[in-house]
């Protein structure tokens, strides 16, 4: 669809789109069924990628609590374990 888009540029010196003109633009979308059997087989995956950014803002904050201990002598390697 994308020489239906160029077709809808316009302005007096840079041809571009605007909202105006995609605004009643089609837009195809699959069937019903077809949609829900993606949204199946994607949502364990955005939820392990969800439980996995969390885990790494959980890990970063306690990196970043312990290495200025680590660094200044205040927490050895030896009392971490």
């Amino acid at each position: 669809m994308r020489h239906q888009l160029q077709r809808l540029k316009g302005g007096s010196q840079t041809q571009s789109l605007n909202q105006a003109a995609v605004a009643n633009f089609p837009i195809l979308l699959p069937m019903k069924n077809r949609q829900n059997f993606v949204c199946e087989k994607l949502n364990p995956l955005l939820k392990r990628i969800m439980h996995n950014l969390a885990e790494i803002e959980t890990l970063r904050e306690l990196r970043d609590r312990t290495l200025p201990d680590l660094i200044s002598g205040k927490l050895s390697i030896k009392k971490a374990n």
